[in-house]
């Protein structure tokens, strides 16, 4: 492990080297620039816990369940950021989906709530119970906004458009979805002009001809 962990550093310049003088004759250098500046922009890891429940998939749960998960979400963060822990070793995605979704009344029915260790509810399942309490006393508001499935004409806009990122991709010798993902191409079709596709060297190198195809009528 020594020996591993030695290597990295023995290594790594001349693997920095490398793979700068590769991106010089590419003429990317600058697109590694951009990369770094967003990675290390403090602003990308700024959570607001009232917001923290975009990372759980609870579009599904009742109004009132969505409710509450939202507030777990919020608690979750905020004592995670407290303690300067991994939101995951507070309480698991999984347990805080079905906490919401069971709504437990007491530490016994906390207990048997699948993924959530009794260590977990020994040290803060009445802190849990109070979250959900308060959660109930507020009026139900629904988090998730259900979109809509793609239309027939727009499932085939995003075949399109992902053919074109494919090709692309291979023209560059890059992977398909560091250029735009699925979820890039999806938000496009549905209107959105605020991508990542669109901004810096993603929008010279596809992004701009995906503005194109999408204005394109349909063969």
């Amino acid at each position: 492990m020594i020996r591993y962990a030695a290597d990295d550093v023995v290594y790594l310049r001349e693997v920095y080297r490398r793979l700068h003088d590769k991106l010089e004759q590419l003429g990317r250098l600058d697109w590694l620039r951009e990369e770094c500046a967003q990675h290390i922009d403090p602003a990308r890891y700024r959570n607001d816990p009232e917001l923290a429940y975009q990372r759980l998939g609870g579009g599904r749960l009742p109004l009132p369940a969505q409710t509450r998960l939202q507030a777990l979400a919020a608690w979750r963060e905020r004592t995670a950021i407290q303690h300067n822990r991994p939101r995951g070793w507070i309480v698991k995605d999984t347990a805080l989906v079905e906490i919401a979704r069971r709504n437990p009344a007491s530490v016994d029915e906390l207990s048997v709530i699948p993924d959530l260790p009794p260590a977990v509810v020994r040290r803060r399942g009445e802190e849990l119970l109070a979250v959900l309490r308060e959660a109930d006393a507020r009026a139900p508001q629904r988090w998730y906004q259900d979109l809509p499935p793609l239309s027939a004409s727009e499932q085939a806009q995003l075949s399109r458009l992902s053919e074109l990122v494919k090709a692309t991709a291979e023209r560059q010798g890059l992977p398909a979805t560091l250029l735009a993902t699925r979820t890039d191409l999806t938000a496009l079709v549905r209107g959105s002009r605020d991508g990542r596709v669109l901004h810096g060297w993603r929008a010279s190198i596809v992004g701009e001809d995906l503005l194109r195809a999408l204005e394109a009528p349909a063969a």
